[in-house]
């Protein structure tokens, strides 16, 4: 970073941090697919529970949504349905 600049190593770091980010939402919608492909084969409506994600797989634009409007609707929902709502409302 010293040889080269501030802003050349900030947009180098901008841009890895960009990358990250979009590796960690392609592997979210990998697992939510993966769970809800599992629930269907297996005719497992429980699962979805199991895993905590059956508040997304239920309404996901009302998830992504409602986090931007109010965050007090989301005390009493699972950890993983407000880390969901908390990711997209940013995407």
């Amino acid at each position: 970073m010293i040889e080269r600049g501030f802003v050349i190593g900030g947009t180098r770091l901008i841009k890895r941090a960009w990358q990250i980010y979009v590796a960690h939402v392609l592997l979210f919608v990998m697992y939510i697919a993966e769970i809800g492909y599992l629930a269907q084969r297996y005719n497992d409506p429980n699962l979805e529970n199991e895993f905590n994600v059956a508040y997304f797989m239920r309404n996901p634009a009302e998830c992504a949504t409602r986090l931007r409007r109010s965050t007090t609707g989301l005390s009493s929902r699972s950890n993983l349905s407000t880390w969901t709502c908390c990711h997209f409302s940013f995407y």
